[in-house]
């Protein structure tokens, strides 16, 4: 099996309210087979609160992300 990799989503208040609960709505209707391969966490804030919503993937963050974005730099990832 392959290693997971770890994707931090940031549900601070300011990330919250730019969308962060859309990013973790998307997270959740994932494929089975793409959920066991991520190691999913919330973080309540990576210190940039102008640029949200922030997420952390394989140690990447980015920032001012769609759902659509983030499922997409999973799937690179995951290659």
């Amino acid at each position: 099996m392959s290693e997971k990799i770890s994707v931090e989503v940031c549900v601070g208040t300011s990330c919250h309210l730019m969308g962060s609960n859309l990013i973790m709505e998307c997270l959740d209707r994932l494929a089975d087979n793409i959920k066991e391969r991520i190691d999913l966490r919330y973080v309540q804030c990576m210190d940039r609160c102008g640029k949200g919503p922030n997420v952390r993937i394989a140690g990447v963050l980015l920032d001012k992300v769609t759902p659509e974005t983030v499922v997409e730099e999973i799937k690179k990832s995951l290659i």
